[in-house]
């Protein structure tokens, strides 16, 4: 009974990360882990020479910026979601993505913690 008062319990959140470019990575968190731990499987596609840019990650709709010490549970971001990446900034986003990189992540890659 207190289980259905407390609404639904995720074991796991298959979230997905648009980069500049049409790149997307995929990957399957924890909702305890935070948006850091997202932004740090993003950053593994980053161009070395983009690697400390600022790096956002958002929804469109609703429009919501995401602070990297947010869980993705309290964020709402479980069971799935589809977050974006922009760098703030940068003339020309498509030239952080490190091609080689992109070309290795596939559709279906999880997070190391999975």
């Amino acid at each position: 009974m207190e289980q259905l008062r407390m609404g639904p319990v995720f074991r796991w959140a298959n979230l997905s990360v648009l980069l500049p470019g049409g790149v997307e990575i995929k990957g399957r968190f924890s909702p305890r882990e935070t948006i850091g731990a997202v932004r740090a499987m993003a950053r593994t596609c980053i161009a070395a020479s983009h690697r400390d840019a600022l790096m956002e990650l958002f929804t469109p709709m609703p429009r919501k910026v995401y602070a990297d010490d947010e869980t993705i549970l309290n964020a709402g971001l479980v069971p799935a979601a589809r977050l974006r990446a922009r760098f703030p900034g940068c003339d020309d986003p498509t030239s952080a993505i490190d091609p080689e990189q992109a070309r290795g992540s596939s559709p279906t890659e999880e997070h190391p913690n999975s």
